[in-house]
């Protein structure tokens, strides 16, 4: 498996002469890897952290395969229909788990307990996995292990496949992204694999110890993984937060989704120190984080920056976040925005209020439908249809109708953003007729909006459009 994994599988087929010119020529590749891991104190931690995973995953497969036939060896003969019932009964119930936690409990518990924090849940499951399983067969025997061997095997499966394997992942973020690959290629192609074998050798050597003498050594294993996932927590929090010392941003936005699913104080404090930084960009880039990672911590420092800050533009970003979090707290704040003179931190301010479902300033959305500047009074119009604020749903879309049909092109093109919003039957009506217009900006916005509705009316109409308009619009229309 490590060859097959080192060097690509077409070279199985090449004669022997040739598939040993080819390897030796992979040589200067492998160095180059070899090099990566030597280069980084968190590549190591994590090829370290890959090996003895791996010896615990079969250290624990040997446990529960050895308890599980005594369990069901009777008069010293096993029970073998029993013993396959069992185990596809605890497949099944493995899987079944493993799916459920993939789907609801992971990400919230990467939010709340952090990536680092929740890559110490394995290790500890094992410890004390280990350490029952210890005891009960110590003063049980394989009876006494069976219970405490058949809880630690399924928390391991469900935990590995789900949890682990997903904060895993994200552990390669703070590596420079032409290295991140390689790493990643190397750490599970090559050291996970001989990791594998470590555990096969370490298996046939105490094969023949006790029960509760390999339970023992599976114990200090896992005691050894907690410690090297603790220090890898450090090297990974310290690589993270240097990136905020040197302002590498750039580096940070490259991978700015991953901070929707972590949760660790210190990063947390950190953006919050950075929401101070002379570089109104640099203010408005850690504003956009704090909206992904979604902790409500963050609320105070940002109404602090909301109103402390002079660029609009980060005001405007400020406030959308606010509006995310969606707590009583931001009310305030909230209807302050709605009173700017700043198109831009008005518009934003609507949508925060219908993002937050703040009713208490329902009122407001209805005096904005009549603002002005396109944008303000076009969010106005879509918050007013998806919060049903049902005694100015004909204003808005009376609004909606003259601007589309009298307004400057702003206006238009705005009107018919919302109207695709809305999807109601009449705002498909309208969007069809505004496809007929000659103008392209017209038709280009009325296209987008009819893909936007899910109509089978809207469908239809971009259809017949098809062989009438020019390749750019046929693009969009696909």
């Amino acid at each position: 498996q490590l060859i097959q994994n080192a060097f690509p599988r077409e070279t199985a087929v090449q004669a022997p002469a040739q598939r040993i010119n080819y390897m030796l020529g992979q040589w200067p590749r492998m160095k180059l890897d070899l090099r990566i891991v030597q280069e980084s104190g968190l590549v190591r931690l994590i090829c370290w952290s890959l090996v003895i995973y791996s010896v615990l995953a079969f250290l624990t497969d040997f446990l529960f395969n050895t308890v599980s036939v005594q369990h069901f060896t009777v008069d010293g003969k096993v029970q073998v229909d029993r013993l396959t019932a069992f185990y596809g009964f605890f497949d099944g119930i493995s899987i079944t788990v493993s799916l459920v936690f993939q789907f609801f409990l992971v990400n919230r518990i990467l939010r709340t307990m952090g990536l680092t924090n929740a890559q110490l849940v394995l290790p500890g499951m094992f410890g004390a996995g280990f350490a029952s399983i210890f005891l009960g067969g110590y003063f049980g025997g394989a009876q006494g292990a069976f219970l405490p061997t058949l809880g630690t095997r399924l928390g391991q499966k469900f935990l590995s496949s789900s949890l682990h394997r997903s904060s895993m992942t994200i552990l390669y973020s703070p590596i420079a992204s032409e290295k991140r690959g390689r790493s990643k290629a190397f750490a599970e192609g090559i050291v996970q694999p001989a990791g594998v074998l470590a555990a096969g050798l370490l298996i046939l050597s105490i094969k023949v110890l006790p029960l509760a003498a390999v339970a023992g050594i599976a114990l200090a294993v896992s005691v050894l993984y907690i410690f090297l996932m603790l220090r890898l927590r450090k090297v990974y929090l310290n690589q993270i937060l240097k990136m905020f010392e040197d302002k590498n941003f750039g580096v940070l936005e490259s991978f700015a989704g991953m901070f929707a699913r972590i949760g660790e104080k210190e990063i947390l404090d950190k953006l919050c120190v950075c929401l101070t930084d002379k570089d109104f960009n640099i203010r408005n880039f850690v504003v956009e984080l704090l909206g992904e990672i979604q902790n409500k911590s963050a609320i105070d420092p940002l109404i602090g920056l909301y109103r402390g800050e002079e660029n609009p533009t980060v005001k405007a970003t400020a406030i959308m976040v606010l509006g995310k979090l969606g707590t009583p707290r931001i009310a305030p704040v909230l209807r302050e925005a709605m009173q700017s003179k700043d198109e831009r931190i008005k518009a934003n301010a609507i949508e925060a209020v219908m993002v937050s479902k703040n009713t208490e300033l329902y009122g407001q959305i209805g005096d904005a439908l009549k603002d002005p500047h396109p944008r303000i009074s076009t969010n106005a119009a879509i918050a007013v249809w998806r919060l049903k604020i049902q005694e100015e749903i004909p204003r808005a879309m009376e609004i909606l109708s003259g601007h589309y049909r009298n307004g400057t092109m702003p206006q238009r093109l705005s009107a018919l953003y919302a109207l695709g919003e809305i999807a109601t039957p009449e705002a498909v009506d309208m969007l069809i007729e505004a496809s007929r217009q000659p103008e392209q900006k017209i038709l280009s916005r009325a296209i987008l909006s009819l893909g936007s509705t899910k109509s089978e009316k809207a469908a239809k109409t971009l259809i017949d459009l098809l062989p009438a308009v020019n390749s750019s619009l046929q693009n969009q229309i696909t």
